[in-house]
């Protein structure tokens, strides 16, 4: 049996044979264990009765105070939970409670007829008085006096003279012994100190002694389902606190030896404390219901009121990477004889995020062991009406309990996610030479990268997927040929998953590549044009041939303007797939409900910006009718300003906005080219933690037209071919409507009256014609002066 770790005990915990992995953590060992027998000693003193009972008073009212400021908090969860069963962590970043709602030693409600021993005890310090009590038993000869107030500043003169009289007729030292502060302040490393000094005390007198069948012990093994759940996630919570106080016997140890400084131990160990502490107090509310009957237990509330607490795992979560590098790089200063640092200590590091990842599954199963005795007791016409009453009442405090942990999980994981997001884009920067005139800061934040396979129009290929708010982008790698080799060797499996994360909000990490690769960009299609999204037997029929994993595929459909295509992505399972599906349907949610609110504000007219593209150039020779891939155009409501395109948001038809379903058969095209120049995507919606990451060095479509005058175009309609020039600086306008100026004598009986109502193809320098529209209008014309020389455009009408 494990003794508790005390002021008294930290030698016992700190040597090794305490720190194994697998110790068994002891029920006696928990603070509502150790206070429960303290107050059971206490209580043999006769005259520590009536402060006995004023701390029990004194402990029911700070009951009360927590029960009120909590109420609040289960009545936003119930109208957030019915509102959105789905709910996205970032809906209840901002529920959080405040400080002033932690007014006992335990989380949540005190179940009815319950005691909280831990609560009582401290009230009872704080009286002062008891303190004096106690220590006249010892030292009767040097009595104190006993002054009972409810005058805080005389509790505290008794507090100190207790003190006093220890440190002078019991010898003890300073170290072992706690400041006034400690039995005041809400805080359960400090009050633990209080406890082991009054053990310590109660040990000098045999008065105090308690016979072994009077020591507070948990109660017998349940033989129900439902109190094996309750008490698994007791033993389990008991082991947790275990090794966090163990962790935190680490660091104190490593502080003191001074071989890492303070900025490095707080990366190992975030807010390690206000765990600590606020586990202690989730362990003793779940050690009160445990003796609770059923009907009157509150495990659910405990939890609603541990969300806000819980939000201190971000910082935990986020930094684990660093942690786990830290461990590495440091190995042999952060040896301080406690613990094995290779092997040890990153197991205890990544319990904390094991544990929250856990509350929702130990809830659930505690809310299914409940359900057949709620429904027994309402066909039982014997039971009273109110026991049925209250099982409801357990059954619905759990239900807000296990939504609490799911909210709760989410919001770390999302945070999580964002952090890791942000290192692999960071990595992608580094690894991307030349990113083709695109805008980073435009990208807004990065959700997911991944190796997959796209099918596009019978071609196959691989790609390293990045899945942004406002774009997808796909990149080869283009590495030299040893690089390439070994990419294939290592990475022929595919991206793995990060472990640990939900698949509501998890990200796809690139784990299996190189990280000295660098990588082209070789496609992109803005998330603002994807209307269809669906998942397997379509997907996997477009793949075509032999698809023993027809849940691996992800079919995805485009439209912009005149054009519309799809593709097919192939995972390596079906996970991978799941996860990806529920971001791009999430990104793509979020620009439908950017675009109509913009819409709504430009009284529902749209612009529509270009589809997408796969990129190919071994596709360039098949294709028999000369054109290249497909993309859609601007309308002609689009402006310009300072180089960057200004755009609306494109929409797909209206029908097909709820259900990324098409109205009309979708054609499967070829995608857009990335041999055309690429317009500058509008920014929007970039996080700060992005935006700065952007680079200075990205081509931009500023003016360089200083040293050419015109441009020649060849305009081609009807096969009948025409000449025009065209100034660097005219603008789509201009260009619609010079070029309908110069087609009327060939239009006929065409009853087109403006520029804007035809279609345009560029050639672009691979011989592939490319839908050309005001979105790409600045792009091609710079395009023409930095690479043509200003010899020429052909653009082909219809």
């Amino acid at each position: 049996m494990s003794q508790p770790i005390t002021t008294r005990s930290i030698s016992f915990a700190l040597t090794p044979s305490s720190l194994q992995m697998n110790q068994k953590a002891s029920a006696s060992a928990s603070l509502y264990y150790i206070c429960l027998t303290l107050k059971s000693r206490l209580a043999r003193l006769h005259d520590m009765a009536p402060y006995l009972a004023l701390a029990a008073s004194n402990a029911a009212a700070a009951h009360e105070q927590q029960q009120c400021a909590l109420a609040p908090q289960f009545a936003r969860i119930d109208a957030l939970e019915c509102a959105s069963p789905g709910l996205r962590a970032s809906s209840v970043s901002s529920l959080g409670l405040p400080d002033e709602a932690l007014h006992t030693f335990m989380a949540g409600l005190l179940p009815a007829g319950a005691h909280d021993p831990v609560t009582q005890l401290w009230k009872l310090c704080q009286q002062g008085s008891p303190l004096c009590l106690l220590f006249n038993v010892i030292k009767p000869s040097q009595a104190l006096p006993v002054v009972a107030s409810d005058d805080l500043r005389i509790c505290k003169k008794s507090v100190y003279d207790f003190l006093i009289a220890c440190k002078v007729h019991l010898n003890f030292q300073d170290e072992e012994l706690f400041t006034i502060s400690d039995v005041f302040a809400n805080q359960s490393e400090g009050f633990l100190k209080v406890v082991g000094v009054l053990n310590a005390v109660c040990d000098l007198s045999p008065q105090f002694a308690l016979a072994a069948a009077d020591v507070p012990r948990p109660p017998a093994a349940p033989s129900s389902a439902r109190g094996k759940v309750l008490l698994e996630l007791i033993d389990t919570e008991r082991k947790y606190v275990q090794d966090l106080t163990v962790l935190h016997a680490y660091k104190t140890r490593l502080s003191q030896s001074a071989a890492v400084p303070p900025d490095l131990i707080h990366t190992l160990f975030p807010n390690l404390l206000a765990l600590l502490d606020f586990q202690r107090r989730l362990l003793v509310s779940l050690e009160i219901n445990y003796v609770a009957s059923i009907e009157s237990q509150t495990v659910g509330s405990v939890f609603v009121h541990a969300r806000s607490y819980f939000r201190g795992y971000e910082s935990w979560c986020v930094g684990s990477k660093a942690s786990q590098e830290l461990i590495e790089k440091e190995r042999a200063k952060l040896d301080v004889g406690v613990l094995d640092v290779g092997v040890e200590l990153p197991a205890y590091l990544i319990k904390p995020v094991q544990r929250l990842c856990k509350y929702p599954l130990l809830l659930r199963e505690l809310e299914k062991a409940t359900q057949p005795l709620a429904e027994e007791m309402a066909k039982d016409e014997s039971k009273p009406d109110n026991g049925t009453r209250d099982l409801l009442r357990v059954m619905d405090d759990l239900a807000a309990g296990l939504t609490a942990t799911r909210l709760t999980a989410n919001l770390v994981n999302e945070q999580t996610r964002k952090q890791e997001n942000l290192v692999l884009f960071r990595q992608l920067v580094a690894r991307v030479a030349n990113w083709r005139g695109y805008d980073l800061a435009s990208f807004g934040e990065l959700s997911a990268g991944l190796a997959l396979e796209v099918k596009d129009n019978d071609c196959v290929r691989s790609f390293w997927c990045y899945l942004f708010d406002e774009i997808v982008l796909f990149f080869k790698d283009v590495g030299t040929p040893a690089q390439l080799k070994k990419k294939k060797k290592s990475s022929a499996s595919f991206a793995s998953l990060i472990s640990g994360t939900s698949a509501n909000t998890s990200a796809v990490a690139l784990d299996s590549q190189p990280a000295n690769t660098p990588l082209e960009l070789k496609g992109r299609i803005y998330t603002l044009n994807i209307y269809k999204i669906q998942a397997s037997p379509p997907a996997a029929q477009l793949w075509g041939g032999p698809t023993p994993n027809p849940a691996h595929f992800l079919l995805v459909g485009w439209t912009g303007g005149i054009d519309a295509g799809v593709f097919v992505l192939r995972f390596p399972n079906e996970e991978v797939r799941a996860q990806f599906e529920t971001m791009l349907r999430r990104v793509v949610a979020r620009q439908q409900s950017l675009r109509e609110r913009e819409a709504e504000g430009r009284d529902g007219r749209y612009s529509v910006g270009s589809g997408g593209f796969i990129d190919d150039e071994s596709r360039r020779s098949s294709n028999s009718s000369g054109f290249g891939l497909r993309s859609a155009s601007m309308s002609s409501n689009s402006s310009y300003s300072n180089g960057y395109a200004s755009v609306g948001y494109a929409s797909a038809p209206r029908q097909h906005s709820e259900h990324y379903s098409p109205a009309a058969p979708i054609v499967d095209q070829r995608l857009r080219s990335l041999s055309q120049p690429l317009y500058r995507p509008p920014s929007t919606g970039i996080t700060p933690s992005m935006q700065h990451l952007s680079l200075s060095s990205s081509p931009s479509p500023t003016n360089s037209t200083s040293t050419i005058s015109n441009i020649n175009v060849q305009l081609t309609y009807c096969d009948e071919p025409m000449f025009l020039l065209v100034s660097p600086g005219t603008s789509w306008r201009d260009w619609c409507d010079a070029a309908y100026a110069k087609l009327q004598p060939a239009l006929r009986a065409d009853a087109r009256t403006s520029g804007d109502a035809f279609a345009y193809k560029y050639k672009d320098e691979d011989g592939d014609w490319v839908v050309l529209g005001a979105r790409d209008w600045e792009d091609v014309i710079e395009w023409c002066v930095e690479n043509n020389d200003g010899d020429g455009l052909c653009v082909a009408v219809s």
